[in-house]
């Protein structure tokens, strides 16, 4: 079991070390991987946190349609051991891709249930939120709301995981 382990923590390292190179397609590969092993191996949160990985990379390599069946995976977990930062994570992986291919009632639907989540596991996680409610009122062309919910995400922002950059929020007020 140690070495499996071992195992899974060097393909999460490696799929890391691939993002950081920009090889993101290599990445989503190992974290498939990863995903298959901590599933064998009984891991719900190491599962979900590589499905979130994974999800993240394929849709940095442009491949969306895949990057959403891995996230929607991540994003229903809702066993005790994994980590409701991930879930929320891949909610929020949702949500951003959604509003490129989805409609505006699509994608307010999604925000309110990333509210819900968040009442219900009582996070204070709503900066990623609001940053998406103001990119997609920004889309709309309604920049006085777009103004109002991005300085509202970026005075919540905090510097743990999930969260967006700070560069992320900063753009979007500039």
């Amino acid at each position: 079991m140690a070495s499996d382990r071992s195992a899974l923590d060097r393909l999460r390292a490696q799929a890391r070390q691939a993002r950081a190179d920009g090889h993101f397609t290599q990445a989503a590969r190992l974290e498939r991987q990863a995903v298959e092993l901590a599933g064998t191996l009984g891991l719900v949160g190491e599962r979900a946190r590589a499905l979130l990985w994974e999800g993240y990379s394929l849709h940095q390599a442009g491949e969306d349609d895949l990057a959403l069946a891995a996230l929607l995976q991540a994003a229903n977990e809702r066993a005790p051991t994994a980590d409701p930062a991930d879930v929320f994570g891949a909610l929020i992986a949702i949500v951003h891709i959604s509003l490129d291919h989805k409609t505006a009632a699509f994608c307010r639907t999604l925000l309110e249930q990333g509210r819900s989540f968040l009442e219900n596991f009582r996070r204070p996680w709503s900066a990623s939120l609001d940053f998406l409610e103001g990119e997609l009122a920004y889309r709309r062309g309604d920049f006085a709301a777009a103004w109002d919910c991005h300085t509202r995400a970026w005075a919540g922002w905090r510097d743990q995981h999930p969260r967006l950059t700070a560069a992320t929020h900063l753009w979007a007020l500039c």
